[in-house]
């Protein structure tokens, strides 16, 4: 009896036969998933590199800038952002213009005007960005623009949740010196506060 059931098994083991729609129904699921999870992370990598372009675009455009920027700019440069990243993402903004004081070995906040649910930077916040800025000469500026966007996956939370996409972007202004933020009354704002 022992050595029928071992023949049986052995038998069993060996057969290669098999019904196909059987495997089909095993093995779509899986290739379905597979599909739609490679769909969901080439729009993730999609929206990443539209709102990075979109954050470099934003800070040529301040880096151009031969006179001083103003409330009317810097509404301008979130719609911009909205405008370059799909319509319906949430986007906040935030620009600083930062000096190093090489006496001090320090970095100074010029200004910082946010666009969004963020705030600006205060003198501390910058001092603390040390590690994330570059090495630069003494009394040189450079702008600083953030991004945040809003990221909801295709398919719900099917391969991805939501997340927010973010961007740390700095440069020199170009064409001058330094860039100076003009306020409602007026009044410039070109050195560190």
């Amino acid at each position: 009896m022992m050595s029928h059931n071992l023949e049986h098994l052995h038998r069993f083991v060996r057969d290669e036969r098999g019904s196909i729609s059987v495997e089909a129904v095993i093995i779509l699921p899986i290739l379905l998933w597979v599909w739609l999870a490679t769909f969901v992370f080439f729009d993730a990598y999609r929206a990443n590199s539209v709102n990075l372009k979109a954050a470099y675009t934003i800070t040529d455009a301040i880096s151009r800038q031969l006179q001083a920027v103003d409330d009317t700019f810097m509404d301008n440069m979130q719609v911009m952002l909205g405008r370059l990243n799909e319509p319906n993402r949430a986007t906040d903004m935030r620009i600083t213009q930062i000096r190093y004081d090489e006496d001090n070995d320090r970095y100074q906040r010029v200004w910082s005007k946010a666009r969004g649910g963020v705030q600006p930077y205060t003198e501390a916040e910058v001092e603390a960005l040390k590690s994330r800025l570059p090495i630069m000469p003494d009394k040189d500026q450079i702008t600083l623009v953030e991004t945040w966007t809003e990221y909801d996956p295709l398919f719900g939370d099917f391969a991805l949740t939501e997340f927010d996409m973010s961007t740390f972007i700095f440069t020199r202004p170009r064409f001058t010196s330094e860039i100076c933020f003009r306020e409602a009354n007026d009044d410039l704002i070109c050195q560190p506060s």
